[in-house]
């Protein structure tokens, strides 16, 4: 009977926890155990038996299904620039010593320019770690 319980408990945990992953990305299987008055060492051990992964639930929260995560950042401008057609710029790949390579669609040279100062710094020390 007492292992019934307890059983139940962790599955009523578990349930908890992907619902609430659900508004909030950030919540840990910690926090939930702590807030159901469950122990989350026995948690993760039944949880492992299971077949359950925190990881794979966070995985699977954060990556919609038929998309693969990316780990490139799209930055585009809030407004149409003001660029002056002699110094636009299109097509642009730019290759760091570090093998980041970065594509520019379109810009003037004065932002391309800001931008690979940005990124490698006239000392030599990268901005990007």
């Amino acid at each position: 009977m007492e292992q019934q319980t307890a059983l139940n408990r962790y599955e009523q945990t578990w349930l908890r926890f992907t619902k609430e992953l659900q508004s909030n990305p950030s919540i840990t299987l910690r926090a939930v155990c702590r807030a159901m008055h469950t122990s989350s060492y026995a948690m993760s051990k039944w949880a492992s038996r299971k077949g359950y992964s925190v990881a794979k639930a966070k995985a699977s929260i954060s990556t919609p299904v038929g998309e693969l995560p990316s780990s490139f950042v799209r930055i585009e401008a809030k407004g149409e620039p003001h660029i002056y057609k002699e110094s636009l710029l299109s097509g642009i790949s730019i290759t760091f010593n570090s093998g980041t390579t970065v594509n520019i669609k379109q810009g003037d040279a004065r932002s391309v320019v800001r931008i690979i100062s940005l990124y490698e710094r006239k000392d030599g020390e990268l901005c990007i770690r």
